[in-house]
């Protein structure tokens, strides 16, 4: 951004990219999606069975509820906490 000013033409844009938050999210959401991308190749393979499912749905929501409780995480966690009641 500070080597090319006039990449970013869109001041709402550049405040966002700018702000440590905007990356703190895309971390959160990076810590979402990957025990999800996991089970989604693991559950892809041939021999798998409904045993299977079961373990990476257990696996999800366990990583789910291992997620830092901050902002947004709220919600996560309540919709595991069937699992851990």
């Amino acid at each position: 951004m500070n080597d090319h000013p006039d990449a970013l033409t869109n001041d709402t844009v550049r405040k966002i990219l700018r702000s440590r938050g905007f990356f703190h999210d895309v971390e959160i959401v990076s810590r979402i999606l990957a025990p999800i991308k996991i089970a989604i190749l693991q559950l892809e393979k041939r021999e798998c069975n409904m045993a299977d499912y079961f373990l990476q749905l257990v696996h999800l929501a366990v990583s789910f509820h291992n997620l830092p409780n901050e902002r947004g995480m709220i919600v996560l966690n309540s919709s595991s906490s069937c699992f851990f009641s």
